[in-house]
């Protein structure tokens, strides 16, 4: 494992020991992933994206990064037939953020896993989000998935900026700096592995450990109860909604018609925009600040504050019934 200081960061190394490890350039990446900004990943990221996500990027970079629609087989081998000879990596969030808090269909990603070692390409997960969230060896051990490489940040710092890129020796030795120059140049940065961080980040992985046993059955439990309760409300009012998520993670769509909710894409396309920023807003009027209608239950979400929350979001919906 090397530390950084952010998921971004964290992203860019993974990618830049991908390339260095089999030889080839191109990467596929799974539309709807958030991987902070490297600018090899600012692709693909708000399905149905058909561009870069943001002006600056160097010309030609479009061409070094092949998007994959995420739940789909198929359409994600095609994405690796497109990089042919050249195929070194494939980056995916195991479910989807940006793309709608989206978990993999059964067989998804152990067919991705297959495809690539087909290749000699690499799996990369970023697990920035569900890494000790969904379980204590993250979406892998939750899902039974095991990446090549996996990328690591938030909880992993207890709050405080820190990031990670973990694999196995054969792979992360090409960033060993101890007998010279090293191949891949990881970290240097002014607060890579900054002491506070590596104290924080350490003091809640020891409360995670030793804790897992009823922590995470408490999450899950949690995480459940809010999306089943959301649809109840929701359905009560007759406003139309999808709830997705999995383990303590869930959010709120507001599709204008029938959609798959396991397609990031096929739910940006059918989204109200305009209904989900009212949500958002008639929430925070009663004291409730839900990022994107959606997010992760913790501990300190106790049922008495998960039970505010359901009351405000009542009484929300009831404001935006048709």
């Amino acid at each position: 494992m090397r530390f950084c200081t952010s998921g971004t960061e964290a992203g860019m190394y993974a990618l830049r020991l991908a390339r260095a490890y089999i030889g080839r350039s191109k990467v596929v990446k799974v539309m709807g992933g958030w991987h902070g900004a490297p600018t090899d990943l600012t692709f693909y990221i708000y399905p149905p994206s058909s561009a870069a996500d943001s002006e600056g990027l160097p010309v030609g970079m479009e061409d070094q990064v092949i998007p994959a629609p995420f739940n789909d087989l198929e359409g994600t081998i095609e994405a690796m037939e497109r990089a042919g000879d050249q195929l070194a990596a494939l980056i995916v969030e195991p479910v989807i953020g940006a793309g709608g808090c989206v978990p993999p269909k059964e067989g998804y990603l152990e067919g991705v896993k297959e495809e690539l070692d087909k290749r000699g390409a690499l799996l990369i997960f970023d697990e920035v989000i569900t890494g000790f969230r969904l379980a204590l060896g993250g979406a892998q051990e939750y899902l039974g998935v095991t990446p090549h490489l996996v990328t690591l940040g938030k909880i992993l710092g207890g709050g405080f900026p820190l990031g990670a890129v973990a694999g196995p020796r054969e792979i992360l030795s090409l960033a060993d700096a101890t007998g010279g120059t090293p191949k891949v140049l990881i970290g240097g940065g002014t607060f890579s592995c900054h002491s506070v961080s590596m104290v924080a980040g350490l003091k809640v992985l020891e409360y995670l450990v030793d804790n897992a046993s009823w922590l995470y059955p408490l999450l899950e439990e949690r995480g459940k109860r809010v999306r089943s309760v959301l649809e109840d409300i929701f359905l009560a009012h007759g406003v139309m909604c999808q709830v997705t998520g999995v383990a303590s993670l869930f959010m709120v769509h507001f599709p204008m018609g029938e959609v798959d909710p396991q397609d990031p894409a096929a739910l940006a396309l059918v989204q109200d925009k305009e209904k989900e920023i009212l949500f958002q807003l008639l929430l925070m009027n009663r004291g409730v600040f839900v990022m994107h209608g959606g997010g992760a239950v913790s501990l300190a979400h106790t049922d008495e504050v998960l039970d505010h929350y359901f009351q405000a979001v009542s009484m929300a919906v009831e404001e935006m019934e048709p």
